[in-house]
């Protein structure tokens, strides 16, 4: 705590600035409370660059397409020359479409190319396109599981790979049709509340499918929560409550749910478990099948992840191996989502991504689990897999550079019998990257904090073969300008932390402005954002992104940081804050502040609030208790107080309650909430399952034991992000904005 009072001192030593209104030149009316100012704000920033495009090959190689502005644009890619350009208006009119609403899906030899417009797609000759055959409808993926209020993670059919046959549910049930049928094949009869069947794909672990490469076999697995105590979920809206239950997970020291893999064959009709059972004490994931269909991988882990096993599991016998063990005395093995953590390679040989050596790289591992060499090195965590050339004998990923740019996702190249790795691009950045089926063309979309996202084709031996879409930077957004990317210092060793600042609407470095800290500060995710600011927007969790820019354009300077404790920058840094999380995230932050306005003297750091949602808003109040002369205000949404209240992935940065039973207890901020001095206001939605609405209820009753006032927007019926009932976010994000006006720029609405 003395570090925190010396900060704070800093900070109240700062001149006292007069009260100042927004710029004139601010879009935003600060002194009306208005919802659909918000959401027309928020969505007029730009969700696509012109030069974000998207390509594909023909099977050769020798060509590519893609459309841009309502034209399919042909290329030689040896070249990069762009062939032909044909004009789609009138193909779109004939269809009823916008151009917009077309894409590209592939294209042979011949330029003919498959364009599809929702569910109807058609062949065409790209050099006539009155020539143009419809295709039959194919089966379209069915929503078969509404996995409501988990947002986003709606299950749907998966198309087998020669597209004949669905793999698909029945209520609680395994079922799946042929691509031409309506009929269901149904294979269980689940009639135990607390046992269903779920497709093989996980939300914690990304897959490229669950069929076999041959279409004959898919991967199901058995979702047993009947001992998970449930998530208590209540209707308010209808003449009575209505009561019902959540345990697709567990909360933290509670019985996890059973997986149970099996294999469905769609020959015989049958349906196999292969491989054990999870347990009450361990993740089961599937990640893929090997190329020739006689077994798959698997990841087991202990609950608290300290313990990872990648298990391959003969589909004929059901009998599993295990290829390797890890287990760490401290920390984690890996979050189990994100780049893949393991993956087949030929001639029996494994690829893993592991950071035993202190950073993210990749090995290949023989078929018996052991290392047989490191195939990139350095003190950076490098990134997902683009693809590989196996006929060179080549893997294309993306990786940082350096360190002094941690987060950049840039391609590179090594080969897979080693030797140093080669980088392909010499943009710095976010890449997104697609290989060309020969493996020697890259094409590659990139983008920085101030360069809007541009497309290039390369040479997958590096070089610039042409420049396909260049994007255009915007001079500001919503007239807010760009953001900066900053350093600034921890509180403790005076490491370099990285973030970003968005300035004001109406930008003005004389005057004075309100400051608003964003932070989140868990294990998994960094606060800033990555490329260029708007765009990417669209995403599940975005909008809060788009909250922070309208938070600029009405006037507040917005700052953000990645503190110790966050991704990106070696398990060390990682593990910053493991066991005793948010360990020093509030001394951090203060002194990130303090560094910033030393060269800023246009931060008012005695009109500062903090911001936070989910884990970010028990990291919000947990540093407004912590270090109560900083923060003015603060939001929370949807925010966790009570660590014991949390959903079982808590477990994954603190152990299990019972191994680290004090700092659990004392991670109860409803306890302590009487200690508050900043004014509060607290968003969430009764409908929450990733953090249950018990956490808030707990908060409001600790506010009226200690008598302390407080503001609420409570909504029912929404989920995490406030989904569920119409457009609750937009309320929300316009709820943040006025307290945090009425707090921090007093005297500009009177």
């Amino acid at each position: 705590m003395g570090f925190a009072v010396a900060i704070a001192s800093v900070i109240l030593a700062r001149p006292v600035c007069a009260e100042t209104p927004l710029a004139e030149t601010s879009p935003v009316e600060i002194c009306r409370f208005d919802p659909a100012q918000a959401r027309a704000l928020m969505d007029a920033v730009p969700f696509k660059s012109s030069g974000d495009i998207d390509v594909v090959f023909s099977p050769d190689a020798a060509s590519f397409a893609y459309i841009k502005g309502g034209d399919i644009r042909i290329g030689r890619t040896a070249t990069g020359s762009i062939l032909a350009t044909v004009t789609t208006a009138s193909f779109a009119k004939a269809l009823g479409v916008a151009p917009e609403d077309l894409s590209i899906d592939s294209i042979d030899r011949r330029w003919r190319a498959k364009i599809s417009s929702g569910e109807r797609s058609f062949v065409i000759a790209l050099d006539n396109l009155e020539d143009a055959d419809e295709i039959a409808p194919t089966a379209k993926p069915r929503l078969v599981r509404q996995m409501f209020p988990m947002a986003n993670y709606d299950r749907r059919e998966v198309v087998s790979p020669d597209g004949q046959w669905l793999a698909s549910l029945d209520g609680s049930d395994v079922a799946y049709r042929e691509a031409d049928s309506e009929k269901k094949t149904v294979l269980t009869s689940e009639n135990e509340v607390g046992r269903d069947w779920f497709l093989g794909n996980d939300i914690w672990e990304d897959s490229d499918t669950i069929w076999s490469p041959d279409s004959q076999k898919f991967i199901v697995r058995l979702h047993d929560s009947s001992a998970v105590p449930p998530i208590a979920l209540l209707d308010y809206l209808g003449k009575r409550e209505m009561n019902s239950a959540f345990a697709y997970w567990a909360r933290a020291g509670d019985p996890l749910p059973s997986t149970q893999l099996a294999v469905v064959d769609t020959s015989s009709g049958s349906l196999t478990p292969i491989g054990a059972a999870s347990g009450a004490d361990r993740h089961l994931f599937f990640v893929e099948w090997s190329e020739d269909r006689t077994s798959i991988l698997a990841l087991r882990y202990t609950r608290d992840l300290r313990t990872q096993e990648a298990l391959s599991i003969d589909v004929a016998t059901g009998r599993e191996r295990i290829i390797f063990s890890r287990t760490v005395q401290d920390g984690w093995t890996k979050w189990p989502s994100g780049p893949r953590t393991i993956r087949h390679l030929p001639e029996d040989h494994f690829l893993l991504r592991s950071d035993h050596e202190g950073f993210f790289q990749y090995y290949v591992l023989d078929k018996d689990g052991a290392v047989v060499r490191s195939l990139t090195q350095g003190k950076v965590d490098v990134g997902d897999v683009i693809g590989f050339d196996h006929g060179a004998r080549l893997m294309y990923f993306l990786s940082p550079i350096n360190a002094s740019r941690p987060y950049d996702q840039i391609p590179h190249r090594v080969s897979l019998d080693g030797g140093p790795s080669e980088r392909l691009s010499d943009h710095e950045g976010i890449h997104k990257a697609v290989l060309s089926p020969d493996g020697q063309y890259i094409v590659t979309t990139y983008s920085s904090e101030t360069q809007a996202r541009s497309t290039e084709l390369i040479s997958s031996a590096g070089g610039v073969i042409a420049t396909l879409a260049a994007g255009k930077t915007p001079p500001h957004l919503n007239g807010t300008p760009l953001p900066e990317r900053i350093t600034v210092k921890t509180a403790t060793n005076g490491i370099d932390m990285y973030g970003l600042i968005l300035k004001p609407a109406g930008f003005d470095p004389s005057k004075s402005y309100p400051v608003i800290l964003r932070v989140y500060g868990g294990m998994q995710i960094r606060m800033p954002r990555d490329g260029f600011w708007p765009e990417g927007l669209g995403w599940p969790g975005s909008e809060y992104y788009s909250m922070l820019n309208y938070l600029a354009s009405s006037g507040f300077v917005v700052v953000m940081v990645s503190p110790p404790g966050t991704t990106g920058r070696g398990k060390e840094y990682n593990l910053a804050n493991y066991g005793n999380w948010p360990g020093d995230l509030p001394v951090h932050y203060a002194a990130g502040l303090a560094d910033l306005a030393q060269s800023r003297p246009w931060m008012d750091l005695n009109r500062v609030g903090i911001d936070g949602n989910s884990w970010g808003g028990y990291t919000a109040l947990y540093s407004a208790l912590e270090t109560p002369d900083i923060y003015r205000s603060v939001s929370i949404s949807v925010p966790e107080t009570d660590l014991l209240d949390h959903v079982h992935w808590i477990e994954w940065q603190l152990g299990t309650p019972e191994q680290n039973p004090q700092v659990y207890a004392n991670g109860g901020l409803h306890k302590r909430i009487g200690e508050l001095r900043s004014n509060l206001l607290i968003t969430a939605g009764t409908s929450d399952v990733n953090v249950p609405i018990s956490n808030t209820m707990k908060l409001l009753d600790g506010l009226a034991d200690a008598g302390k006032p407080y503001d609420l927007a409570l909504f029912p019926g929404t989920n995490h992000p406030h989904q569920g009932r119409g457009d609750r976010y937009a309320y929300a994000a316009e709820k943040i904005r006025a307290f945090h006006t009425r707090h921090l720029m007093k005297g500009a609405c009177e």
